[in-house]
């Protein structure tokens, strides 16, 4: 078990590299779990700068990213939301509304673990920076290719898509960074064709064969290994059977999959397809990140990253 002391240290990392917290700044520490350790060291650490720290518990029932109503008015009310969860609260229409209307920074992090959030910051925010801008200027171009051996063959159309950089700097109003960061990303997006191939979802380090086809952003058909993970879908809405988000991993201290999406998603090496919301730009009660592992990458035929390893 992480020691308290290497917990209350990473969360000083946090809140004065990351966040860069200035005095009395107002914090919500948001979880959905008991005796969450990270949460603690956050919220004792948050009062060493903040005389208005507050901590609330929310529902474990609910999909990543599912609403929070009773919350709005309260994520709106203050500077910073810092969510150590299990379910994220990344794209929820609240956290939104927050950071759009009301310039709230919200450090995400879905699933983090003590050794997770240990290790998030041996990867300072200038170094990540640089990593993400160099991919910043590659993905400039009108479709992208993602191909691997698993049998993924994805046509992605990326003509006036913006890409955010997830570099771990939340001290601009607005920003949401996730706790480990390190990817790039373009969200909402529609125009994708091809096969999918999963090589990591929610867990499963080696799922078999789950191999899906879309067809203008919509999954339209699939392997019969696939139905488990297309009736967890539609548990949320046929909603959640588009694809609503391409994202790179960044991250040089990620190298293998774990199975815990946060860590899995910045694995330098990966890419990811999220289905399902975005905020208010997609409504959809879940956002569902799944992982393809040694992808190809090219932009207008020019190649980025080759069986995993970048080439910027």
């Amino acid at each position: 078990m992480i020691q308290t002391v290497k917990l209350e240290k990473a969360a000083l990392k946090l809140l004065k590299n990351n966040l860069k917290i200035q005095k009395n700044e107002k914090i919500l520490v948001v979880t959905d779990r008991k005796n969450c350790r990270v949460c603690n060291a956050v919220f004792r650490v948050s009062q060493g700068f903040s005389k208005n720290v507050v901590a609330v518990h929310i529902s474990d029932k609910r999909s990543n990213s599912g609403p929070l109503p009773k919350l709005k008015q309260l994520f709106s009310s203050v500077d910073v939301i810092i969510a150590p969860t299990t379910k994220s609260i990344s794209h929820s229409p609240e956290t939104r509304v927050a950071r759009k209307r009301h310039g709230v920074r919200v450090a995400s992090m879905p699933k983090i673990t003590g050794e997770l959030f240990v290790k998030a910051f041996t990867v300072s925010v200038a170094q990540q920076k640089a990593i993400n801008g160099r991919l910043l200027k590659k993905l400039r171009g009108k479709r992208v290719r993602v191909t691997n051996k698993s049998g993924t063959d994805l046509t992605i159309g990326i003509n006036k898509q913006k890409f955010d950089s997830d570099d771990g700097d939340c001290s601009k109003k607005g920003s949401l960074r996730n706790i480990p960061s390190g990817e790039v990303s373009a969200a909402p997006i529609s125009d994708v064709n091809g096969k999918l191939c999963i090589d990591v979802w929610n867990g499963h380090l080696k799922p078999k064969n789950i191999k899906l086809e879309i067809a203008n952003g919509k999954i339209v058909g699939y392997s019969k290994e696939a139905a488990q993970f297309i009736t967890y879908l539609r548990k949320n809405g046929e909603c959640a059977t588009y694809v609503v988000e391409l994202g790179i991993g960044t991250n040089p201290k990620h190298r293998k999959p774990i199975g815990n999406i946060l860590h899995d998603e910045k694995i330098l090496g990966s890419a990811h397809i999220a289905f399902g919301g975005f905020g208010n730009l997609r409504k959809c009660p879940i956002h569902e990140d799944v992982i393809i592992m040694k992808p190809t990458i090219q932009v207008d035929r020019k190649t980025i990253m080759e069986n995993g390893v970048p080439k910027w």
